[in-house]
């Protein structure tokens, strides 16, 4: 059978997250039959080229590049029972579109955490559908729809006091089953499962380390949790096993340059993490590359006004929430 021409470039897109693009290879031209394509894709100006598994019959591909100051390129090659094509013309997407927030504010996403009478709202986590934020002066927490800001009494969580003390809750992150709390009286990370709210000992650890702790906010990969010390002048944070609580220093988290301040919140794409800074140079949401603590403030996210006291950070990959102390949680892309 005749080997197929090389087909046209990709067609390469930016999706909703800063580093996710996508490609699509072309229609099948002359020839024989179309059995699959290939995809390579790679920086603009490394010498080589990273190859995708995938199914040979896959038109379409979503890539994650860690590096959002980078032009990513991409080329499709087709294949049939003569053999592969010649490799496509390159496609570029420039680093400008990879950037994973603008910054811009998103007031249509803002809602308003309704409490009645004194409240400290800290923390916050969503599934996607709903949104749970601390409040270490009411030892709760509450629970809003994300979509529309409404108030769901039904999937609340009390944290009574344990050993006949309040629990001092900042910071928290759920895999969906277990939600985690940082208890910032007691340098303990409690467990509580997330649908009924019962404590789970099982699951709690201490973070006590040498010279002590004040833990701030979490973040997890789902095998690492990182928490911050929230009386330390800077946005180092300390990792520990999710699974086990044991500490793993190798994996803690620098950084060597950028603003001062405690670190009131945390949220990682995996590569970069963005975190809130207070009570120093500037309180705002500063961003920081996750393997070197190198700060890059194209990622940095300004913030709007009303939103002088931000505390803690979530993100879905397309819109950050930030809360306020004033009991309002601001929204931006």
């Amino acid at each position: 059978g005749a080997r197929r021409p090389a087909p046209g470039g990709p067609t390469l897109r930016a999706r909703t997250g800063r580093d996710t693009a996508a490609g699509a290879a072309p229609p099948t031209t002359a020839g024989a039959p179309v059995t699959g394509y290939g995809f390579q894709w790679r920086y603009s100006g490394d010498p080589d080229w990273n190859d995708v598994a995938r199914s040979p019959s896959q038109t379409s591909y979503s890539l994650t590049a860690a590096d959002g100051s980078k032009a990513v390129e991409a080329r499709v090659r087709a294949a049939n029972r003569a053999g592969n094509s010649a490799w496509s013309s390159t496609a570029t997407l420039a680093a400008a579109s990879l950037r994973r927030f603008t910054g811009a504010r998103h007031s249509a996403s803002d809602f308003a955490i309704a409490i009645d009478g004194r409240a400290t709202p800290y923390g916050i986590w969503s599934d996607g559908t709903t949104a749970w934020v601390s409040d270490s002066q009411n030892d709760r927490l509450w629970a809003n729809t994300l979509a529309t800001g409404a108030r769901d009494t039904n999937k609340e969580i009390g944290l009574p006091p344990i050993d006949g003390y309040h629990v001092s809750n900042t910071g928290i992150w759920s895999d969906g089953t277990t939600i985690w709390v940082a208890d910032n009286r007691v340098d303990r990370v409690r467990a509580y499962t997330l649908a009924t709210g019962a404590r789970d000992t099982t699951k709690e650890f201490s973070i006590a380390v040498s010279g002590g702790i004040r833990p701030s906010a979490l973040w997890s990969d789902g095998t690492t949790l990182w928490v911050t010390d929230g009386s330390a002048n800077a946005t180092a944070a300390r990792a520990f096993t999710l699974a086990t609580g044991a500490r793993d220093s190798s994996k803690d988290l620098t950084q060597p340059t950028g603003p001062s301040g405690s670190c009131a919140g945390i949220w990682s794409d995996g590569s970069t993490y963005w975190a809130t800074l207070t009570g120093g140079d500037s309180e705002g949401v500063y961003a920081f590359s996750m393997s070197t603590g190198a700060r890059d403030s194209s990622q940095d996210i300004d913030l709007g006004a009303g939103n002088t006291t931000p505390r803690g950070i979530w993100s879905d990959g397309e819109t950050m929430w930030v809360v306020d102390s004033n009991k309002t949680v601001y929204a931006y892309r």
